[in-house]
């Protein structure tokens, strides 16, 4: 056995085999581990073997062996696998149920699912040939393999055809291995070979089947270049170069590499807000980035006052911090506030503690943190260079960075590199419209950020058009870039399983059976969950609930107390991220009625789950959710009541989730990433040149 020939089923791995034997003269065989049919038993005795399998499945042994991945277009893939279940493997099927079988790939089933199994095997095969291009030139895309096994000479004449295969006439594909011979052989092979072109999906799946299977594995179509149009477009190389090789065996660059540093601090907050996501999910991008991309840019993120590889920062997210971690005026501080909560009861430690937050305390105690972080980041700085940079220290050891990336205008005071270009991302200036929805300490700090940002005419990066107009009219900041932010695909997907809804109601002690309403936020005043309480409670309708997820933040008492007073609507707490999209899936509609967004992240989950939502008819949310949603006044309690009653009628409900669903497809982190790095040549290049 000397080589691997990979790929999902029903993507023309069969034609490749048979165009191999009959032209070069190569036989073949498979290793897989169906129950049906039983393995060749000498099948590493081959030059070639064909497998389904994942590529960690691959026995020890032969792991780094060479291999070819096929790929093929997913919709043309899975829509061949469900005709192929229901025409060969189970009569009694459906077409439609086996189409979404096969695209949700239930606790990786069929192989993995799709992306998976494409995704290991584009990252481990030498060499990508696509479905698309074989059939239109089998000889030219076959004599790629030449690079890494000696294929004899080709003889042309010879080259097999689909309706040949459909047939029966070929050497693979026809039966023969299943023991069918005779007409059998013929029917067989026609339903096995069905079609034989490209983009044959389009008049088989219909519209929410394709855009289910976008919302499974449309972040993997994108990467190797299928679009949600069904064009196919060129793989980016500063994303894929390194992928984008194995296609096309273009000759590796050898850029500059610039080096940036991002501010990522934010990931060790306990609380999974708006801007911890947006880091962690950015940081995932950017390190997919630097490990396939052409070497163009390498990352560090700062943490906490050290500084680390890229490839390290997943260690750090949702970790406590151990004692001999934690700065000493920390855990002084932590040590008083246990014994505080511990002597004074929990009733009375709740109502005390905004007091405390809205102090000058809090304001000195900042400073002292701040001080302690740049210390920190002072003493850590050889450490830094002589293990990661591999150079001595010298007197300005930053200057080793292209850019700084700062997540949040609060820290910027911890990067005062004057001869280093600077970024920062602004999330929304809530703390300047909205001051009295803010702890005291929290809107000094904001404003002394954007204000450091106007001084030294830093670059914005701002995550909505709302936020970007935001900053140019309150600060009179115009050097700005909009980048929106994206929802986890690998999260939120629709659910489709009655049986995981019901277990996770069952779970949060929600009752089955009935409609119900989803928030979900902090709670805290911004939010407007009274406002939503109170236009629930006029809807006066017993038959449907209001579920209100989200843990405590501060002047909270008044929400729940309003929600108290109604039985069927419910506090679940906190609920873990792989919830959410189940919960999401199930709601008639998602009230999400802020007073002010600089973004609204919520809402795109909602969306990316295929959930109907109801939004503030105000900042970036009416940007976001544009007309594929009701966009209410957040102080009209009968407005957001009403929308609450036309999204009770199944009919427009179904109407605003398939418009939402698709609306969701037109954001991904990869998409902000990509965007991201682009700013990041930008504004190196602007640097450069004012430079001389």
């Amino acid at each position: 056995m000397k080589l691997w020939l990979a790929s999902y089923p029903r993507s023309g791995n069969t034609f490749m085999r048979d165009v191999l034997f009959a032209c070069y003269g190569i036989d073949s065989s498979t290793f897989h581990k169906e129950t049906t049919y039983a393995s060749e038993d000498n099948y590493d005795k081959f030059d070639i073997v064909k497998t389904h399998l994942l590529a960690s499945e691959i026995e020890i042994q032969y792991q780094n062996l060479p291999s070819i991945c096929l790929i093929r277009d997913g919709r043309d893939a899975l829509v061949s696998m469900a005709h192929h279940k229901k025409d060969l493997v189970d009569t009694n099927s459906n077409f439609i149920e086996n189409l979404e079988e096969v695209i949700v790939s239930a606790n990786g089933s069929h192989f993995g699912g799709w992306s998976k199994n494409v995704k290991g095997w584009i990252e481990k095969a030498d060499i990508i040939i696509r479905y698309e291009d074989l059939i239109l030139d089998p000889i030219k895309e076959i004599e790629k393999i030449r690079r890494i096994f000696p294929l004899p000479e080709a003889d042309i004449s010879k080259l097999p055809t689909f309706e040949s295969q459909k047939k029966g006439l070929s050497h693979y594909g026809s039966g023969e291995f299943h023991n069918i011979t005779g007409d059998e052989n013929t029917i067989f092979a026609n339903k096995n070979f069905r079609k034989g072109k490209a983009g044959s999906w389009k008049d088989e799946m219909p519209n929410y089947y394709h855009d289910l299977f976008w919302n499974y594995h449309g972040k993997m179509m994108e990467k190797i270049g299928y679009q949600y149009d069904g064009s196919i477009a060129e793989i980016d190389s500063l994303s894929y170069q390194k992928i984008k090789n194995k296609f096309y065996f273009s000759e590796p660059s050898t850029p500059e590499t610039k080096t940036v540093l991002i501010d990522s601090t934010k990931i060790l907050g306990k609380t999974n807000d708006g801007v911890k996501r947006y880091v962690i999910e950015l940081l995932r991008q950017l390190k997919d980035i630097q490990q396939w991309g052409d070497d163009s840019f390498h990352f560090h993120v700062y943490i906490n006052g050290r500084i680390y590889d890229i490839n390290e920062f997943e260690a750090f997210i949702d970790v406590v911090k151990k004692n001999n971690e934690t700065y000493f005026y920390e855990r002084i501080l932590l040590g008083i506030r246990a014994t505080i909560k511990w002597l004074l009861s929990e009733n009375l430690y709740d109502k005390l503690a905004p007091y405390y937050r809205n102090s000058e305390w809090r304001k000195h105690l900042f400073v002292l943190k701040k001080n302690a972080l740049i210390l920190g980041e002072i003493v850590t700085r050889s450490v830094f260079h002589t293990k990661v940079l591999n150079k001595k220290k010298t007197d300005a050891p930053f200057d080793d960075y292209s850019l700084i990336h700062v997540t949040l205008p609060q820290h910027l005071s911890l990067f005062k590199y004057p001869n280093i270009p600077k970024v920062v991302t602004v999330h929304d200036i809530s703390h300047k419209l909205f001051e009295e929805f803010h702890l005291a300490n929290n809107v000094a700090l904001s404003e002394e950020g954007l204000q450091a940002i106007k001084k030294n005419n830093i670059h914005v990066i701002a995550i909505s058009k709302s936020t970007q107009q935001d900053v140019k009219k309150y600060y009179n900041i115009e050097n700005s870039t909009i980048i929106a932010e994206a929802a986890n695909s690998d999260l939120f997907k629709v659910n489709t399983s009655k049986h995981l809804f019901e277990a996770t109601l069952q779970k949060y002690h929600l009752p089955l059976g009935k409609k119900y309403f989803l928030c979900l936020s902090t709670l805290e005043p911004r939010k407007n969950i009274v406002n939503t309480i109170r236009a629930f409670q006029k809807l006066n309708d017993t038959a449907t609930c209001l579920v209100i997820v989200g843990k405590k933040g501060w002047q909270y008492d008044d929400i729940i107390s309003s929600g108290k007073k109604t039985n069927n609507i419910f506090f679940t707490g906190y609920v873990r991220d792989e919830d959410l999209p189940i919960l999401y899936s199930g709601a008639q509609a998602f009230c999400y009625i802020s007073h002010y967004e600089g973004f609204g992240l919520p809402l795109l989950e909602a969306m990316s789950c295929r959930t109907p939502v109801i939004c503030g008819n105000n900042s970036s949310q009416i940007e976001l959710i544009d007309q594929n949603g009701l966009a209410v006044d957040s102080n009209n309690i009968d407005e957001i009541t009403n929308a609450m009653t036309t999204m009770l009628n199944d009919e427009v409900r179904e109407k605003y989730a398939a418009q939402a669903w698709k609306k969701s497809f037109e954001y991904t982190w990869y998409k902000t990433a990509r965007q991201t790095v682009s700013c990041y040549q930008n504004i190196i290049i602007h640097n450069q040149i004012a430079a001389h």
